[in-house]
């Protein structure tokens, strides 16, 4: 597929988002794009206000983008692509710089758009072992990834469900050191012959699961 055709159905945000705004004030940046595909007035406010309730910055259309936390400016960056209704969102290295309360805000909002507005959504991240060893960026994707593709210099060494990968990792030690703690210990009491009847994908699972088998259940 040629750039133009991809460009009218994936969404792309930067790990750097803070040089894809352009405008002065939040509703400039959102309101920039549309302009230039043609929308009226009426259609860009009416596309603009949609988009930001979808991020949660509604009524911040004349705030300036320099007030803006750097979660609301990549916030801001979002709802300027999904203005444009795409049906493919990718992020590139989007936790990087964030606090681990700044990373659960993204996916929690990642997993909100991908269910409430049937968007594929694909998060590419270079780092994982330092953003799980300084903010559990791994650990906070697993209640919302469906599947992970792990590559190692280009070449792609396993895919599947985030268990069925995290289990590849472990066992033949790729990336281990970025597999989350919580599942991580899953693996090792399997190894001693325990079994639990759900994936440990975060932890009120684990704890279930656990508790279930404790009983015997």
């Amino acid at each position: 597929a040629s750039i133009s055709d991809l460009a009218s159905k994936v969404g792309v945000i930067l790990s750097d988002y803070s040089a894809q705004i352009v405008t002065l004030t939040v509703g400039e940046e959102m309101a920039f794009t549309l302009e230039n595909h043609g929308y009226s007035p009426e259609e860009i406010r009416k596309k603009s206000r949609e988009a930001l309730a979808k991020v949660r910055l509604t009524g911040l259309e004349k705030r300036e983008v320099s007030t803006l936390s750097g979660g609301q400016r990549q916030r801001l960056v979002v709802a300027a692509v999904l203005a444009e209704e795409p049906e493919v969102l990718i992020f590139d290295e989007p936790t990087s710089a964030m606090d681990p309360e700044g990373i659960s805000e993204f996916y929690e909002m990642v997993g909100r758009l991908n269910r409430e507005n049937g968007l594929t959504v694909v998060v590419a991240e270079h780092h994982l072992a330092a953003a799980v060893s300084e903010a559990g960026g791994l650990e906070a994707v697993l209640p919302y990834a469906n599947r992970f593709a792990l590559l190692d210099r280009g070449h792609l060494l396993s895919e599947g469900t985030p268990e069925q990968v995290m289990k590849f990792m472990m066992n033949h030690q790729v990336y281990a050191n970025a597999i989350p703690d919580i599942y991580k210990a899953q693996l090792v009491l399997e190894a001693e012959g325990c079994h639990f009847d759900e994936p440990f994908l975060s932890v009120s699972k684990a704890r279930a699961s656990v508790a279930r088998a404790v009983k015997g259940e």
